[in-house]
């Protein structure tokens, strides 16, 4: 049996994979601006240091991203803290 990564495709604001978030206000940002599954930039360190927050943040992402996909090799992103996604810089 294969197993597939779980993936994000980020396409028109629209989220295509197994993702999700819960919508809270703006009041800080973390910013994707890496392809990778972790490490700096990344969607997995943005969730991590949301998750860590003691405020609503939201993560947004580079214009440069747009089209591309994210694949998390190294399991679900596990989100527990009220956070928003802001994918409009990617239309």
């Amino acid at each position: 049996m294969v197993s597939e990564s779980p993936t994000l495709l980020l396409l028109n604001n629209v989220f295509i994979g197994n993702a999700a978030s819960s919508f809270a206000p703006n009041v800080h940002s973390f910013r994707i601006w890496s392809l990778a599954d972790s490490g700096p930039g990344s969607l997995r360190q943005a969730v991590a240091s949301a998750n860590a927050a003691n405020f609503s943040p939201t993560i947004t992402f580079e214009d440069s991203l747009a089209g591309q996909t994210i694949t998390l090799t190294s399991g679900q992103l596990n989100i527990i803290n009220g956070l928003t996604i802001d994918a409009s810089a990617l239309a």
